[in-house]
């Protein structure tokens, strides 16, 4: 199934999330052994390191001595569905200036690799999720750069064209982090630590004096595929919900890109290569 996770938060540190808690990423690792992967932005550029170890057999998963300079990372458990464990296959992917890593499976995906045109170019592995990723950036390129249009347009088209388990996904950049739940069949949940908060036109933010009770003393938002320990403060996306996190406030706001189901949905035993058994 995978497992995604994504920070914001600048100066703030991951390895609570990452290594030490009860359900930790690491530990997700002994259920999704087939590669690691964690990426996150120093001084603008990305730093990308992945494994294709299981998480608690890969010595550098979440050491990296970087993870704290960055505003934003994306850490991904791969559970391979499409190719054996590699570096290339591993999550995140690199898209652009922008870091990708999916939770679920897509069918018929020759329809996204007919639809990918030139920006084929971006795919150098066998999964579904880097075509997917591929399939975004162009989409986010047509909308003039507007994020969170492109994943409209994403989600759109591969709900009316595609069937799927889930297309779940965390994508970031070094001044923003997105996470997308849909459709019902893979969780995805989110955790603000570190400070209260207040709501602004339906936008969280940070209040004044409120920084320093995170993790590791520096305040950030948090998103994981299951929560990954038992502090009460996680709370789960619903079907259809995009959250957008700005790294430089930690402004948080939660829409509704579509509420409609997928044409096609797959069951859980779909593994790309079979034919798989749809329902509608």
């Amino acid at each position: 199934m995978c497992r995604l996770f994504g920070m914001a938060g600048a100066g703030a540190s991951a390895e609570h999330w990452l290594l030490s808690a009860s359900n930790s990423m690491r530990e997700l690792g002994r259920t999704n052994p087939h590669g690691t992967g964690v990426g996150g932005f120093v001084d603008g550029a990305i730093r990308l390191e992945k494994s294709a170890l299981a998480a608690p057999d890969d010595l550098a998963f979440g050491r990296q001595p970087w993870l704290t300079q960055s505003p934003t990372l994306v850490a991904h458990v791969r559970d391979a569905t499409v190719s054996a464990p590699g570096l290339m296959d591993s999550h995140p992917f690199e898209m652009q200036g922008r870091l990708f890593a999916q939770n679920g499976s897509i069918g018929e995906i020759h329809r996204v690799e007919d639809a990918l045109g030139d920006y084929e170019r971006l795919v150098h592995g066998n999964t579904d999720s880097e075509r997917y990723g591929a399939l975004l950036t162009r989409h986010i390129d047509e909308a003039d750069g507007d994020v969170e249009q492109g994943i409209r347009r994403t989600v759109g088209w591969l709900s009316d064209n595609t069937p799927m388990t889930a297309i779940n996904m965390v994508l970031a950049t070094p001044d923003d982090l997105y996470a997308l739940r849909y459709p019902h069949m893979r969780t995805l949940f989110w955790n603000h630590v570190g400070g209260g908060s207040q709501a602004v036109d339906g936008v969280r933010r940070l209040g004044a004096g409120e920084l320093g009770a995170g993790r590791g003393g520096v305040p950030a938002t948090v998103v994981a595929s299951e929560p990954l320990d038992a502090s009460a403060g996680w709370r789960a996306l619903q079907p259809g919900q995009l959250l957008h996190v700005r790294a430089g406030d930690l402004s948080e706001e939660v829409v509704q890109v579509i509420d409609r189901a997928p044409r096609r949905l797959l069951d859980d035993s779909f593994r790309a290569g079979n034919a798989p058994a749809a329902t509608h």
